[in-house]
């Protein structure tokens, strides 16, 4: 029973050092990591936080493009650059995110609305703004624009999260698992390094922001959780009127399977995909109609990584709403 006693004990010690070093060796490395990639814009104090904008281009209005969950700002280069040769153009991250100092308290989907307020105000960028969000990025805009109206001239949504769309989901599906631990879970094994490790035996640490996956890994579980208040303000704004607006939808969201797609699937995958698909095409349908001036557009080819499947849709709506402003 000592002996037994003794192994355990020794695991145990030998697994807190462990994590220990990783500790270490994950914050020493967060460092390096910062200090070799400069960014690539510029940082702005937003209520005592550095924040990261990055903006390029000339012509008005300017455009803001907000991320969806889990991407940065260098995630829209190649739409930055089409729009650019029009426009100003922003992108930006959000707390906690690449080179953006993080929250030092619980945010709600208010907070993050006026911490783009803010950043607007003190980088000097000139409304009213033509603002492009992604996934749910979609919510947040809708969120700024409830609270800014007069700071807002049209809305592009790209594949955008409706608000809601979990309830519509779980109404065929049923609830769904919570992903509390391992969120949680995932936040420890960041913090000690082993998600960083691990993208390294997978071979998935090439770029910046699998380098940068790791650090950002906190404030993605952060917006994953305040989801709940990220839909209720984007449901509150009922109506823009005759704003103009233009959803783009994936076309790899809203398109029924093809015969050569539906190779090897069964039939209740068959259906489960199809019913998806027509699911999410009811609710970008409803998103549009936030405007009596709304559109909806398919992205031809593209998954729901529209930004980098598809930049020239993007690119294309933002020009086409442009001019409707004008």
């Amino acid at each position: 029973m000592t002996r037994i006693r003794s192994i355990i004990l020794s695991t145990i010690v030998g697994l807190v050092l462990v994590a220990a070093l990783g500790y270490v060796a994950e914050v020493s490395y967060r460092t390096y990591l910062f200090s070799e990639n400069a960014h690539t814009g510029r940082l702005v104090s937003v209520n005592g936080r550095e924040t990261h904008i990055y903006c390029e281009g000339n012509g008005a209005p300017t455009v803001i493009l907000e991320n969806g969950l889990g991407t940065t700002s260098p995630y829209w280069a190649e739409t930055q650059a089409r729009i650019a040769n029009k426009h100003r153009v922003c992108a930006y991250d959000r707390p906690g995110i690449m080179w953006s100092e993080p929250f030092d308290y619980t945010p709600s989907s208010l907070d993050y609305a006026n911490n783009l307020h803010e950043l607007l105000l003190e980088a000097g960028e000139s409304g009213p703004f033509i603002l492009v969000g992604h996934s749910l990025g979609g919510l947040l805009i809708r969120s700024y624009a409830r609270q800014f109206p007069h700071e807002v001239s049209a809305l592009v949504f790209v594949d955008s999260s409706h608000p809601d769309q979990v309830q519509r989901y779980e109404s065929i599906y049923g609830p769904a698992p919570s992903q509390y631990w391992s969120l949680k879970a995932d936040y420890v094994l960041a913090s000690i390094g082993y998600i960083r490790l691990k993208r390294i035996i997978d071979g998935k640490y090439s770029g910046l922001y699998n380098q940068f996956y790791p650090s950002n890994l906190p404030a993605f579980i952060q917006e994953s959780q305040t989801w709940n208040s990220f839909s209720e303000s984007a449901a509150a704004l009922e109506s823009v009127g005759s704003m103009p607006l233009i959803v783009i939808a994936a076309e790899e969201s809203v398109a029924q399977l093809s015969d050569i797609q539906a190779e090897g699937m069964t039939d209740n995958e068959i259906v489960q995909w199809n019913e998806d698909v027509l699911l999410w095409h009811e609710l970008q349908t409803e998103i549009s109609t936030l405007s009596s001036a709304g559109e909806l557009r398919v992205s031809r080819g593209s998954s729901h990584m529209v930004p980098e499947d598809n930049p020239a849709s993007i690119a294309e709506a933002v020009e086409d709403i442009a001019k409707r402003i004008k």
